[in-house]
């Protein structure tokens, strides 16, 4: 769950444009090339996906959830394509520091969608605790789950709508 840069894991698909290249170079975190869909796992936070790579958006999209890797994409294109799955696009002339930017937004993102799961499946087990009568049981997911919903809270201070519209859009 990256919250902060240094954590962040990003697989730049394709051959990465100078942009990519240059923000790989600076970058304060993880940052590796990979040509096929098969570099995809579940150490990735963030996948970087030019429109110039020789894999389809609608692939690497499908490969991704299809697979349950908790990770976003980024897309860089100069095209009016259809983004849907996309966590961010940005211009296919983004610079690194734009690139640097989306990829923190996009792992922001990510990380919310994970608390938030995991938010869901501890008030599962409370009502389920309420059932039993296991009152230290109940405690301990009790505290777990204001835990969670503090860390929802700091990691949303930086939202704004396009962000909740983004990790609440397979909400439908």
């Amino acid at each position: 769950m990256p919250e902060r840069a240094d954590t962040v894991a990003v697989l730049a698909l394709g051959d990465p444009q100078d942009s990519v290249r240059q923000y790989a170079a600076s970058a304060d975190h993880d940052v590796q090339t990979g040509a096929t869909l098969d570099d995809v796992d579940d150490t990735i936070d963030v996948v970087v996906l030019d429109d110039t790579a020789d894999l389809a958006l609608h692939r690497v999209v499908e490969h991704v959830r299809t697979h349950g890797y908790d990770c976003g994409i980024l897309l860089l294109s100069d095209h009016d394509e259809t983004t849907r799955g996309v966590d961010h696009a940005l211009p296919g002339t983004a610079s690194a520091d734009e690139i640097r930017a989306g990829v923190l937004r996009v792992a922001r993102r990510v990380a919310y969608e994970v608390v938030v799961d995991d938010l869901f499946d501890l008030c599962e087990r409370r009502a389920d605790l309420l059932t039993d009568g296991d009152e230290d049981a109940l405690d301990d997911v009790a505290e777990r789950i204001r835990e969670r919903r503090d860390c929802t809270d700091d990691i949303s201070t930086e939202f704004d709508d396009a962000d909740y519209r983004a990790v609440f859009r397979d909400l439908d």
